[in-house]
């Protein structure tokens, strides 16, 4: 892993605890349950790792999958969750030298399939805390807006490579 990124990190976590010990008193008033989440995802090679997030759903809420407008999440955990604050704990995984500041979004082993061609080259970098835009594609195969997701830059440079041109 970078030396120089790893360094950041732990800087960076430094800097920020004040906001960091502000967001655990907040989640912990909201909801008296754990501070931290934590979720086994997949990194680069397809190893496994503990991923730390700020705790947004109720505790013991049910399966870890949530949607847009999931009531099981917290008042604190929705302005967690609009500003990406729930993910500043990802700083320690890159101190750890699990992820890197920039690179595909690691994803749970359930929903990934470690021998498909398509995951080999996603998981040939470090898993990122930020995440490059990504174009998505329509049923169509026409970029149109933007989509995050480990596999989403390659499932659309597989479906722009496919689609032919239109003059």
């Amino acid at each position: 892993m970078n030396l120089f990124g790893r360094v950041m990190a732990l800087l960076t976590l430094v800097a920020i605890v004040p906001i960091l010990l502000v967001i655990a008193i907040a989640i912990w008033l909201d909801d008296r349950g754990a501070v931290f989440y934590r979720q086994v995802r997949v990194g680069r090679y397809g190893r496994t790792f503990t991923m730390y997030k700020f705790r947004s759903m109720r505790s013991k809420s049910g399966p870890p999958l949530t949607c847009e407008g999931d009531p099981r999440v917290t008042r604190v955990g929705r302005f967690l969750r609009a500003h990406k604050l729930d993910e500043l704990p990802q700083f320690w995984n890159i101190v750890r030298g699990e992820m890197a500041w920039i690179g595909p979004r690691p994803e749970v082993p359930e929903f990934v399939d470690m021998e498909g061609p398509l995951w080999r080259q996603v998981f040939a970098t470090s898993a990122g805390f930020g995440r490059c835009s990504e174009p998505r594609v329509s049923k169509r195969g026409t970029a149109s807006g933007r989509r995050t997701g480990s596999a989403g830059v390659l499932q659309a440079r597989n479906s722009a490579a496919q689609t032919p041109p239109q003059h």
